[in-house]
């Protein structure tokens, strides 16, 4: 869930049927809504738009009408874990059940990969966005419903990326069957457990004028090994793969997380969830771009392979460094052909 002018949303254009939505709205929150700015649609067939309130408070329309409804259900759900245990999230002011139309908080600020980019505050934001996964890793399992399951975690990868990668002629070297078990043992063995978000990258997460983040789409949140958001994060696919960059954000990481496990371990572990999370998303990544043929999910895939080259040389992988190296060759065979 991405309401914010700089993230990733696809075009929206039907102008009228947002006025009727903003209508809705109005009448469920108990006041009128104006200055109407429709804002697009995700891969998850979410609709935003940005209203503001005769007191100049701006709040977010979400059209969930194309999902199921136990979908937001839980998104609201975990909202409230997620208050609770002190993370900045949406909250919802009202909804009209019907029509699946929620009207929540508005964050604000632009997205962390755009603000980041911005060299002098690039440490900040680091140390920001790193905030509060050490909040999440407190929470208990008993808060949150359902574990992390990585074999569905894994389907596209399996099921869309490598059947697609293999139709168009790609062989994969050093291929283990074992791949999920052996990348996700290493996670069980070395990580510390809590709350996973599952998407936790840099259009997920606002940035204000405070440099307080705010987080977005954690409905799939579970029960789990923290370091896959903390490698979601720190390997982000929204940013560039250049060694600097990588070390910098490492060295954060091992101060943000210290307290939670031994020094040592933390950059193995990063790194191990890095190859785990870089798996997911290729598959995510083909699943996408052969639902919506959208070329900028095969820009996505070609950054996923560009991350892989660069794990595949991490010592700590180095049992993994050829079959990483082949699927990054898999991406660039798949974004090319569609």
């Amino acid at each position: 869930m991405m309401p914010v002018r700089t993230a990733n949303l696809m075009p929206l254009e039907d102008r009228q049927v947002w006025e009727e939505l903003k209508l809705k709205a109005a009448a469920a929150l108990g006041e009128p809504l104006d200055d109407l700015e429709v804002l697009g649609r995700d891969a998850g067939t979410r609709a935003y738009a940005r209203a503001v309130t005769p007191r100049r408070r701006s709040v977010i329309l979400v059209d969930a009408s194309g999902l199921e409804p136990d979908v937001m259900r839980r998104f609201w759900r975990v909202s409230g874990v997620l208050d609770r245990a002190g993370v900045r999230v949406p909250r919802r002011l009202a909804y009209v059940p019907h029509l699946q139309l929620s009207v929540m908080t508005d964050l604000g600020g632009e997205t962390l990969s755009a603000r980041s980019q911005y060299e002098p505050l690039k440490r900040q934001c680091i140390q920001a966005a790193l905030e509060p996964l050490a909040r999440m890793a407190e929470v208990h399992s008993t808060a949150i419903a359902g574990d992390y399951d990585s074999a569905a975690q894994l389907r596209d990868f399996f099921e869309i990326f490598i059947p697609a990668a293999r139709r168009r002629g790609w062989v994969p070297s050093g291929w283990a069957e074992g791949l999920s078990a052996a990348v996700f043992g290493q996670l069980q063995e070395l990580s510390p457990y809590g709350l996973v978000h599952v998407d936790y990258h840099g259009r997920n997460l606002v940035v204000d004028d405070e440099m307080r983040i705010g987080v977005l789409d954690f409905q799939d949140a579970a029960y789990g090994p923290v370091a896959v958001d903390w490698a979601a994060i720190v390997y982000d696919h929204n940013r560039l793969p250049t060694r600097p960059d990588v070390m910098l954000w490492e060295e954060e990481a091992v101060a943000a997380f210290g307290g939670r496990m031994e020094e040592k371990l933390i950059v193995p572990c990063l790194r191990w969830a890095g190859l785990f999370w870089h798996l997911r998303l290729a598959g995510a990544c083909a699943r996408l771009f052969r639902q919506h043929n959208d070329r900028r999910f095969a820009g996505e895939l070609q950054a996923v392979g560009r991350w892989l080259l660069m794990l595949a040389e991490m010592p700590e992988l180095a049992g993994f460094k050829e079959l990483a190296r082949s699927i990054a060759q898999g991406t660039q065979v798949v974004a090319a052909k569609g």
